[in-house]
């Protein structure tokens, strides 16, 4: 077999296993697909910061944010970098262009006021605002407490959104995964398309 005989080969067998994985996973009903789709988000962001960890400025943060917005993997990266990082470094962390990442950064600063530039770098505010941003954790937990009932996924994420458009159901989808597995969430009876989840707290709010 010739070099291009071979290379058309493995092209045709990855072509083949992609195919044969969506498949598997759009068989699935869809509260599986989601769970799948959080898991696999997970062990990719290991992956990534593993192989990240020779220049840690480089890291990419955890990818329930990285499915979200400029502005919030930009304060997540800056947060994460206490000495310090660049416009440029930021751009690269959170995959946006330079010439639109300083924008981004500037917008932040002025807004939530997370952020501060000295020195030609970007750095965790010195003061942060006394309020903070309600993390996705904390509106998971506020909507089951204030519906008062074991709610579905697509329920509590339909919720979130209500108050923040912004919220992104991906990243919603993958920290009720992780709130299953940290014991935060229980499974309480199904809705037909999936379970149904309550908080194992007894509903009391989330600590601030």
């Amino acid at each position: 077999m010739s070099a291009l005989d071979r290379i058309i080969q493995e092209r045709k067998e990855r072509k083949t296993r992609r195919e044969a994985a969506i498949a598997a996973v759009m068989a699935l009903p869809a509260e599986d697909r989601h769970e799948v789709l959080a898991e696999l988000i997970t062990l990719l962001d290991t992956d990534a910061e593993i192989q990240a960890q020779p220049e840690p400025v480089k890291e990419v943060s955890a990818l329930v944010e990285a499915v979200g917005s400029f502005t919030d993997r930009a304060e997540v990266f800056v947060l994460r970098h206490p000495g310090g990082v660049t416009t440029a470094e930021v751009g690269t962390a959170i995959g946006q262009k330079t010439t639109s990442v300083d924008g981004t950064l500037r917008s932040l600063c002025n807004t939530r006021k997370t952020i501060e530039r000295r020195d030609g770098k970007w750095f965790p505010a010195a003061k942060p605002p006394a309020t903070r941003r309600r993390t996705h954790r904390d509106l998971i937990s506020e909507v089951l407490i204030a519906g008062k009932r074991p709610m579905g996924a697509s329920d509590i994420i339909s919720e979130i959104q209500k108050i923040d458009a912004e919220r992104k159901r991906e990243s919603l989808e993958a920290e009720l995964h992780r709130m299953r597995e940290d014991g935060l969430l229980a499974a309480e009876g199904s809705n037909g398309r999936g379970a149904l989840y309550v908080l194992t707290n007894g509903g009391e709010a989330p600590a601030q």
